[in-house]
């Protein structure tokens, strides 16, 4: 914490009053998730008061890091809560909403922004994400960002989000960057909108492609030239050199965990650990676990021919089970139980 204090510090020196900075900090639920494991879904049900505890106390260190951050020149705090995802309106309410609060109002105590950074697929509360007091909501590609307009809209918040990190700035051209901002603008408007990457962006993105995101976003009539003279999309990559097994002929389970990056996406780690837990509760080698990350052209290969649409996703023998909502572990392991007495072998 007092390296990326002192680069704040730094870049605050560095680029005057021409830039803003933002700091991120972990949100209270992630954070409680981070604490307890994924436990802390069922002792929502079992002790809903000792969760809601634990999150305001998690809210406390996040406050604290966000004061740190604007004291040390942050304009905007960005309270990161991924796994609100894995959750429902109702416990988004009760847990979340208070904490997110807390925090956001210490940050304004502070005369700064707060955003809510929420990446997966947490449409179900949207609405209640813009009812808190943080002044702006951000998403990743799984969220139709369409929809998050009009409610940031109707709730006079700003939203930010959701160039697609791999596909588009990652591994695509020039012109698949320019067609992923127009359909970002397209769908988030002019007013009110930050265009931004949904998440961390990989490390090899080429500079150049974030250049022509720049162009872009800071020139209008550029969009609109770009708009009228760009060139059709060439065919969809079918992704022949990335090879499926045969699942129906393998002789264990194969589970194929398609993510962001399990070491950098907490939603993507809590779905591979389950992943992991289950098939350890099976024994032995009748499961096997694979992760693949879209960050590579693997991972988008078996996004592509597995037809996943949101990440995470658990696929089972190359089913399609899972789609950003983790299992629990017993529910998974029950699902592989009945995989394997559909195997070949199981008749032997």
């Amino acid at each position: 914490m007092p390296v990326v204090l002192e680069a704040t510090r730094k870049m605050r020196a560095a680029v005057g009053d021409e830039l803003a900075l933002y700091g991120l900090v972990c949100g209270p639920f992630t954070l409680a998730m981070h604490l307890a494991g994924s436990e802390l879904f069922l002792a929502m049900y079992d002790d809903l008061d000792a969760v809601a505890d634990l999150v305001m106390r998690c809210a406390e260190v996040s406050a604290v890091a966000a004061e740190a951050y604007v004291e040390a020149g942050a304009d905007v705090v960005a309270i990161v809560d991924p796994m609100v995802s894995q959750i429902g309106a109702d416990h988004f309410a009760q847990l979340v909403t208070p904490a997110v609060n807390a925090v956001a109002d210490r940050v304004h105590a502070k005369q700064a922004l707060a955003s809510l950074f929420v990446c997966g697929d947490a449409t179900r509360n949207l609405e209640a994400m813009a009812q808190t007091t943080c002044d702006n909501i951000s998403i990743d590609e799984n969220i139709d960002l369409a929809k998050l307009a009009a409610i940031g809209q109707q709730y006079d918040v700003s939203i930010g989000g959701n160039l697609m990190l791999t596909v588009a700035l990652l591994l695509g051209s020039q012109d698949d960057v320019t067609r992923d901002v127009l359909r970002a603008y397209e769908q988030g408007g002019e007013t009110g909108f930050i265009l931004a990457p949904g998440c961390d962006l990989p490390y090899a993105v080429p500079p150049e492609n974030l250049e022509r995101v720049a162009e872009l976003a800071h020139d209008s009539y550029q969009r609109g030239v770009a708009a009228a003279t760009l060139p059709d999309p060439e065919a969809a990559d079918q992704f022949d050199d990335v090879q499926l097994p045969s699942y129906a002929n393998e002789a264990p389970v194969i589970v194929d965990c398609i993510t962001l990056d399990s070491l950098t996406c907490p939603p993507c780690r809590y779905m591979v650990d389950v992943a992991q837990r289950a098939a350890a509760k099976l024994g032995g080698e009748r499961v096997v676990v694979r992760e693949h990350k879209v960050t590579g052209r693997d991972g988008l290969g078996y996004m592509t021919k597995l037809g996943v649409s949101n990440i995470p996703t658990l696929c089972v023998d190359g089913a399609v089970r899972h789609v950003s909502l983790i299992p629990s572990v017993d529910a998974l392991a029950s699902e592989l139980e009945e995989a394997l007495a559909c195997k070949p072998s199981a008749a032997n």
